[in-house]
């Protein structure tokens, strides 16, 4: 049996190191600053423009990635949103999203082409379409691919969280309601907080946040509680709002919502594209709808399923 003398150096020192662990937690938690913009750092890329198409997702995503690839070093890149919109439809087979490149689409068609080694192209080689009766591009498949994205993160609506988020990997990509009657023009600021049930309806990235944002910049008839908003990059060029930004309440209703399947996520590894590398996969698509598995009771239970594959030599031949 221990001595009591040791037992009591022993609890001494686990109380120190779980002293010193919640230390460093909250030290972490206290490093978030209370504001936080990357245009002054210069670590955004440019606003770009999705008009006339309803095409925001691939916009949002695609802004993800520049900025990652801004924050983490890789340098400044003009990627192509074309390739992205013409990826989510049919192909030959008959197999994809069923959409027409010229179609609207979803935030869920973004991970799955960032991780289906289909793409990254540069917007120099597949340039944005702006006419309404676009085509998918000749050089689609041929056009050469610079990046794969290995690594993306769903994330819930949580302030800090999705503060270190975007301190680490560049920006959020999220949805919500856009409507003129919740936005104050003069100031450049939105919060949707209302009764109403109206869903989300346009992608954007959420870039940087401020604390202290006044409640009084936000309508009066629709103002939230306490001060604070995230800074909003937008893809309606930059003629619109403060040169295609604009400031989301921390209360707004929609947006960073995760109800009825809705998404947020961030980019969170990059590899530069080796030609060499093969990859297995089924769904090349990505996720492209919801299955649910009910129990008797009514209750949602849990369901897993895998890919399984076969990397034998003879597979490889």
């Amino acid at each position: 049996m221990m001595d009591k003398k040791f037992c009591k150096i022993i609890t001494i020192i686990i109380s120190i190191f779980l002293f010193l662990s919640i230390s460093t937690t909250l030290a972490f938690a206290n490093t978030l600053p209370g504001n936080y913009d990357p245009r002054d750092l210069d670590l955004m890329t440019e606003v770009k423009n999705q008009n006339p198409h309803d095409v925001c997702w691939a916009f949002a995503g695609i802004g993800a990635l520049e900025s990652y690839l801004k924050v983490k070093g890789y340098g400044k890149y003009d990627l192509s949103e074309e390739h992205a919109r013409w990826n989510a439809t049919l192909n030959n087979e008959g197999y994809g999203w069923n959409r027409d490149g010229r179609d609207a689409g979803a935030a869920i068609i973004m991970p799955g082409y960032f991780t289906s080694n289909s793409g990254i192209k540069l917007e120099s080689d597949i340039p944005y379409q702006t006419f309404l009766m676009a085509q998918k591009p000749e050089n689609f498949d041929s056009a050469p691919s610079i990046f794969n994205v290995t690594d993306i993160e769903y994330l819930d609506n949580n302030i800090e969280e999705i503060k270190s988020a975007i301190l680490k990997y560049g920006s959020v990509v999220s949805s919500y309601y856009d409507s003129k009657i919740f936005l104050n023009s003069l100031t450049n600021s939105y919060a949707c907080i209302t009764n109403e049930e109206y869903g989300t309806n346009h992608n954007i990235n959420i870039v940087g946040w401020d604390d202290n944002y006044s409640k009084d910049n936000f309508l009066s008839y629709n103002k939230p509680k306490n001060n604070g908003a995230w800074l909003i990059k937008n893809s309606w060029g930059p003629y619109k709002y403060d040169n295609g930004y604009m400031w989301i309440s921390y209360e707004d209703k929609y947006l960073l919502s995760t109800a009825n399947n809705r998404i947020n996520y961030i980019i969170r590894n990059v590899e530069k594209k080796d030609e060499k590398e093969k990859k297995y996969e089924y769904d090349e698509y990505g996720a492209t709808t919801y299955l649910y598995l009910n129990n008797s009771t009514g209750n949602t239970q849990e369901m897993v399923y895998a890919n399984v594959y076969d990397f034998t030599e003879e597979y490889n031949k």
